[in-house]
């Protein structure tokens, strides 16, 4: 099972240069061998097709023609 986490982004701020600024977005992170048997190789670009509550990731072959 998979959870959602998140990664902190640092901000440069423009009036204080002691007090950087983090904001907090949601992060999935996958791995595993059932990627690869799924077609998922190491460096291939990866698309995302978002639907209510659903995510579906597809190599780029998968989303050609």
């Amino acid at each position: 099972m998979y959870k959602v986490g998140y990664v902190s982004i640092r901000h440069e701020s423009r009036r204080d240069i002691t007090a950087p600024l983090y904001s907090r977005s949601p992060s999935l992170h996958l791995k595993g061998d059932w990627l690869r048997e799924a077609g998922f190789e190491t460096g291939c670009p990866v698309t995302v097709k978002i639907e209510a509550g659903c995510l579906i990731p597809a190599t780029e072959q998968a989303t050609d023609g």
